[in-house]
């Protein structure tokens, strides 16, 4: 082939390309708002029953409530977050845990949840939108005070540790509960759940978040566990979230 004819191919496929980014943008942006709202919707759905415990404490902790109604701020804004850039900035990994434990200290008190987060690791960063790494290990924390609820248990534990991995940040997420009951593919399909009155769309959300940044693991091998430092005592659902080091 001639440089004439290898020149004019190689412009077609620039703008094959072109076309194919265009066409795929113009999707993308319907149905990151589609994501977007049920995302929105599913977080607001379990963040008002947290403000009505809140509510009830006495005496009320007006730092808490303050940081609920901004959470609410920020999913009400959800939508608008499709038409901008993202934010991902270092986030320190210990201090959004903290802070996504932090929503559910009410509720693990009334259930005599005892929630362990290995501190070992505190200097941590990922880069990452740091709402959305938030949301993520409340999602987590929430799927396993539900299915502790189910179980008679004298312990009822969620252990959370940090590592430092040799492709990034590892997060892991561990309870003695009932433990997964299902194959990875059902647990991260969307509109599946074994949960009663559950839409099925939480893990399917940690699922997509987590491929901008790594990926979700969903451990079955107490191996894999061993060597992330996990006490045997948390034998259940375990998940781990893998930031990549230069994503």
């Amino acid at each position: 082939m001639d440089e004439v004819n290898q020149k004019l191919l190689l412009d077609e496929a620039d703008r094959v390309e072109e076309k194919y980014k265009e066409e795929r943008d113009a999707l993308l942006l319907p149905a990151g708002i589609g994501m977007t709202a049920s995302f929105a919707m599913h977080e607001i759905e379990k963040l008002i029953p947290r403000m009505q415990e809140t509510v009830k404490e006495k005496p009320v902790n007006d730092v808490k409530i303050q940081r609920q109604v901004e959470e609410l701020k920020d999913y009400s804004e959800g939508l608008l977050s499709v038409l901008r850039k993202a934010s991902n900035v270092h986030v320190p990994v210990y201090d959004a845990i903290k802070v996504a434990a932090s929503n559910y200290e009410s509720k693990m008190r009334a259930r005599h949840i005892h929630l362990l987060i290995n501190s070992g690791a505190t200097s941590l960063t990922v880069k990452c939108d740091r709402r959305l790494l938030t949301t993520v290990v409340m999602n987590i924390i929430d799927n396993s005070i539900y299915w502790l609820d189910t179980i008679y248990s004298d312990f009822k534990g969620i252990y959370i540790g940090l590592n430092g991995i040799e492709n990034g940040v590892s997060v892991v997420i561990v309870d003695n509960g009932p433990g997964f009951k299902e194959g990875i593919t059902e647990i991260v399909m969307p509109y599946y759940s074994r949960k009663r009155n559950g839409i099925g769309i939480g893990m399917y959300l940690v699922d997509t978040i987590m491929i901008n940044y790594g990926r979700l693991n969903v451990v079955f091998d107490r191996d894999r566990l061993a060597e992330l430092g996990v006490p045997d005592a948390y034998s259940g659902a375990a998940v781990e979230l893998v930031f990549n080091k230069n994503q």
